[in-house]
């Protein structure tokens, strides 16, 4: 694969850093289990061995993720490395002449092990037994799990979340407030845009749940500012939003709790399109309350109708330019880019998998800056 391929393709600052690391962390791997051997220096027996060994066990979203990520390593390197992997119908077809079948491999780590819906019990008692801790990683679980099953934001979206709250207009039912979002997918193509808007009336959330929301953004925003510093000053493992402290702060309350399903932050985004199809939306609309470029995404991969609420409005609405923009993306004339963006396929796990121990000074260079979105100030 040529490394100027896809050098175009702009990432933020975070996944550029979150692929090398995950790159990196591969390659040591291999030099760990072949005695030290570096990867650069037998290419054909690395690529054998990520494709046959490494992603054989492991599910399709977790093969995406590492693909991806080696992807980018090889596309930042360019000319300074010699390392390549197959891909689309040169992957099929070198499996098929190996006689491997992905459609029976075992699924590790990947999101078909993981909850895709939350019920209002479990909501309760797990945020009762996250709240009992002095932990601020254990209240700020609790947090993103009300938030997600109420505006469906990725964990790491609140982040870059913006409130905006306006007088109330004379009819009460009217929407008054607005949640601006950075859709985090849409550097890979995966989504109808850079942002997406959430219109919403305070009289159709509860205001203690809307507390909890603000409480959350602002926390993810501190949270994010301070390991933005951190990787700053050197500290190259920083977590880019501190997830990995509120997801095993979830995993000991579960635990606590004796839940067997493994309910994770991205549950109550299941939990949200659950709850929209139920309310009887459209795919087009709930694309647009996701973030997702496909209108069949959420269809195929999220929360079923039969776990979400019935009898009761979402409390949410999409924009009626974002909905335009889903329909336009699922034309009949862009089915081609509809296909490419369902074959890449959504990542539910919103998890990390791989530890950073592979070195490489050049590495650490800033991606080039991706083209900036409207402002939600």
């Amino acid at each position: 694969m040529k490394g100027s391929d896809h050098q175009s393709q702009a990432v933020t600052p975070e996944t550029h850093h979150s692929y090398l690391k995950r790159a990196r962390s591969i390659l040591r791997q291999f030099s760990q289990a072949h005695d030290g051997v570096d990867p650069e220096e037998e290419p054909e027996w690395f690529e054998s061995w990520f494709n046959n060994h490494f992603l054989a066990e492991r599910g399709k979203a977790t093969q995406r993720q590492y693909r991806a990520a080696v992807r980018y390593y090889i596309e930042f390197r360019g000319g300074r490395t010699v390392l390549s992997i197959r891909e689309g119908k040169e992957q099929r077809e070198w499996e098929s002449d190996r006689g491997i079948d992905r459609r029976f491999t075992k699924p590790s780590g990947t999101s078909s092990g993981k909850a895709k819906h939350i019920n209002p019990r479990e909501l309760v008692s797990l945020c009762g037994a996250l709240r009992s801790t002095r932990s601020k990683s254990a209240h700020l679980a609790a947090d993103l799990l009300i938030a997600g099953c109420q505006f469906g934001l990725r964990p790491s979206e609140w982040a870059e979340a913006q409130f905006t709250f306006f007088d109330r207009p004379t009819d009460a039912t009217e929407c008054d407030s607005r949640l601006v979002v950075r859709n985090a997918k849409a550097t890979q193509g995966r989504s109808f845009g850079s942002h997406r808007t959430l219109h919403f009336s305070r009289g159709s959330i509860e205001p203690t749940d809307l507390k909890v929301c603000m409480r959350c953004n602002l926390a993810m925003k501190v949270r994010a500012l301070k390991r933005r510093r951190e990787r700053q000053s050197g500290d190259e493992d920083a977590d880019p939003c501190g997830l990995r402290a509120i997801q095993q702060s979830l995993a000991r309350a579960r635990k606590l709790r004796g839940y067997k399903r493994k309910i994770t932050l991205y549950s109550a985004r299941h939990q949200f399109a659950a709850n929209a199809k139920a309310a009887g939306l459209k795919p087009t609309v709930i694309a647009a309350l996701m973030g997702h470029g496909s209108d069949e995404t959420a269809a195929q991969h999220y929360g079923k109708r039969r776990s979400g609420r019935r009898g009761r409005a979402l409390g949410v609405e999409p924009s009626e330019e974002d909905v335009e923009a889903v329909a336009a993306m699922n034309a009949p004339d862009n089915s081609k880019e509809k296909d490419s963006s369902k074959n890449q396929g959504e990542n539910t796990d919103g998890e990390n998998h791989a530890e950073d121990n592979y070195s490489d000074d050049n590495l650490m260079m800033d991606p080039p800056s991706p083209s900036s979105g409207p402002s939600t100030s």
